[in-house]
């Protein structure tokens, strides 16, 4: 391994900085120590890890315009959601206002689909919503709303929750808001 590395210190300093390359790879080194490695294949990795699996290698914010699957719609000013994909995780947030509905399901759609996991493949993220003028369900037992995203599958499901039942999905309520977080795993 070729390994060429420049040293900056000060006179009154024992601290020194290094900028480097080890091979096809550019290095960061504290007193010696290697910090941050900006990998050849792509990726940046922390604290000597060589290894490409964990170096992140991606970085995004942006806006996604949502929509129902199916039928429906939605406000074209209350639509636009934000996102943040670190790697493979993407955490996604914003409010939406159903402009026709009282037809179908709420799914909308997601910036990106979702990964998969052998152990529980639909069951990959986390998140919270909030419901202003909609109707949670038929049922006034419903113990509370939830979200879902299915493996390989680019939208979330809204969902009500009961004790010792299966969830249901929640329907659309013509003029309902809904304000979401949703963090899920992508591909």
């Amino acid at each position: 391994t070729t390994r060429a590395v420049m040293n900056f210190s000060d006179a009154n300093s024992t601290v020194g900085v290094g900028i480097g390359c080890i091979g096809n790879n550019h290095v960061f080194l504290k007193d010696s120590t290697e910090k941050v490695r900006i990998q050849g294949s792509g990726g940046i990795s922390f604290n000597g890890d060589t290894a490409a699996a964990n170096a992140l290698n991606d970085y995004e914010e942006g806006t996604h315009v949502t929509a129902l699957v199916g039928s429906g719609s939605v406000y074209s000013d209350a639509n636009g959601l934000s996102y943040v994909k670190v790697g493979n995780v993407v955490t996604v947030s914003g409010q939406i206002r159903i402009q026709t509905g009282d037809a179908g399901d709420i799914q909308l759609t997601l910036p990106f689909s979702a990964g998969s996991n052998a152990n529980d493949a639909s069951h990959n993220f986390v998140g919270s919503l909030n419901t202003y003028n909609s109707t949670i369900h038929a049922s006034s037992t419903a113990q509370g709303i939830c979200t879902q995203i299915g493996a390989g599958t680019n939208h979330v499901s809204f969902m009500a929750t009961w004790n010792d039942s299966p969830w249901t999905a929640l329907p659309t309520t013509a003029n309902g808001y809904y304000r979401f977080t949703i963090t899920y795993f992508t591909a």
